[in-house]
């Protein structure tokens, strides 16, 4: 098929060809703007939307509403779209609610579940308790379920751990073998690029071919070109004392039994250090989050920010000292444009927020709804910092974003860490190789437990590290939680 895509005056995608073909897997990588989410929904018929005009609704949903022109070939009879945040296709509150509405009552749960390895216990779960990972894992179990003639994949593969990414490339063959065809947008192509029949790379507008040695556009092939471990080592006196510890947590969702426990975690945030963690979907990355912010209140155990105990904190006082982009940052969005959030900034007086902001989103309102994944972490990242923000949390900051767009964002930062005293950086991710090119000290979760990976992208030897969760040892480098030499996090 070959299309073009306007709205208004402006032609967001030129004659685009797409071999949309019987068992075919087509594989799109480049820059990843507003043009190319609309890439992937218009393959898949899910856009234009046609509605009627409501004068004060036109201009937030205008890209929707755009002109079709289809120059060549026809959209795909039937079509699955899934798009890179899992939760806009999770309607309901119950798994097993979400798989008979989306399937129908005669689909067996637990077979649509084994697609992406989630156990028959997920039947039961609240889908508001479970990880990013572990929703994209169900969106795309629905997905493949319903036997589409083309499935639209777009920016998947950063919330999958190794077994998710596995059964991807299990799913796609099976999708290929029945006739169906697979069309993947994504930055992150390594695995995927040998089982591809097509590359293409998108500038912005339209589509080129590329062979598998071509260009690449991905945050794990374009690591940042200056080193943040730099950025991050004070700039002053910031003092011994930690930014965030907890001391012997304990933590579990109430009514979901046999899922994850954290067990007597122990750890120590201290300032000027950039810290990763790593873990496979649902052993609790997030939550360690949510627990730093007093989103969620443990167990037993007990959580302090910057000494003080975060049970006895008001919300300000929390939100003053940590700075926080989530899984789905547009969540944590409660205006309507960037250009309020700025205006909001100079009023209270937040300087550093001001000019972070500022120097993004130059001119124009920048409504919320247009914005691409990068333009959204940045306007949550620039309005949750102040001049006294000691800590920065990015969880899963890789999904959505090429290589030029990283770039942006950790540039964006070293920007706010060159203006603030003794912070630290906390990264979430499954993405180790982007985080030991940050210089992080490198933690895995598992199994309730917080392991030493690495200190300072200093990578321990892995097989010996499955020796020590297997069997317990502490070799060098490589220590349990609450073991760690100097107490350092």
């Amino acid at each position: 098929m070959v299309f073009s895509y306007r709205v208004g005056g402006d032609l967001l995608l030129e004659k685009v060809r797409i071999p949309v073909e019987e068992g075919g897997f087509i594989l799109l990588t480049g820059k990843e703007n507003t043009a190319f989410g609309f890439l992937g929904g218009v393959v898949a018929g899910v856009f234009p939307v046609e509605r009627e005009s409501v004068p004060r609704l036109d201009e937030l949903v205008k890209y929707f509403m755009g002109t079709l022109d289809l120059h060549e070939g026809k959209i795909p009879d039937s079509a699955v779209y899934l798009g890179p945040d899992p939760e806009k296709h999770l309607l309901f509150s119950r798994v097993d609610e979400e798989i008979g509405a989306q399937l129908g009552r005669d689909e067996e749960p637990v077979s649509v579940l084994e697609r992406f390895g989630l156990s028959p216990a997920f039947r039961e779960r609240r889908i508001a308790t479970l990880s990013g990972g572990e929703k994209m894992k169900l969106a795309l179990s629905l997905a493949f379920a319903k036997s589409a003639r083309c499935t639209v994949l777009h920016g998947i593969v950063p919330w999958l751990d190794g077994t998710g990414r596995e059964l991807l490339l299990r799913e796609i063959k099976k999708a290929r073998e029945r006739g169906g065809c697979v069309v993947v947008l994504e930055q992150e192509t390594g695995q995927l690029d040998p089982l591809s029949d097509a590359r293409f790379f998108f500038d912005g507008k339209t589509l080129s071919p590329r062979g598998p040695d071509g260009a690449k556009n991905s945050a794990l092939e374009n690591p940042s070109s200056f080193s943040m471990k730099e950025k991050f080592k004070g700039n002053g006196n910031s003092g011994s004392g930690s930014i965030v510890s907890f001391s012997n947590v304990d933590f579990g969702y109430p009514g979901e039994e046999g899922e994850f426990r954290l067990n007597g975690i122990s750890l120590e945030l201290l300032p000027s250090r950039i810290y990763g963690l790593t873990g496979d979907n649902g052993t609790g990355k997030s939550t360690i989050a949510r627990l730093m912010l007093r989103l969620e209140t443990p167990e037993s155990g007990s959580v302090r920010l910057l000494g003080d105990d975060l049970a006895r904190l008001g919300r300000e006082r929390i939100m003053d000292g940590i700075s926080y982009v989530s899984q789905f940052p547009e969540q944590q969005i409660t205006l309507s444009t960037a250009l309020q959030y700025i205006e909001r900034a100079s009023k209270k007086g937040n300087t550093l927020s001001h000019e972070t902001l500022s120097r993004y989103f130059k001119e124009g309102e920048y409504p919320v709804s247009q914005l691409t994944p990068l333009d959204l972490k940045i306007l949550t990242l620039g309005s949750s910092v102040n001049p006294r923000t000691k800590l920065i949390i990015l969880d899963e900051p890789t999904w959505g974003m090429d290589g030029e767009g990283l770039s942006v964002l950790l540039h964006t930062i070293t920007y706010i860490a060159d203006r603030l005293e003794g912070a630290s950086l906390f990264v979430i991710s499954h993405d180790e190789v982007f985080m030991r090119n940050l210089g992080a000290d490198l933690m895995r979760l598992q199994s309730g437990k917080i392991m030493r990976v690495s200190v300072n992208g200093d990578v321990s030897d892995r097989s010996r590290l499955r020796n020590v969760l297997a069997e317990g040892e502490h070799p060098e480098g490589e220590h349990p939680e609450g073991e760690h030499p100097g107490g350092d996090g």
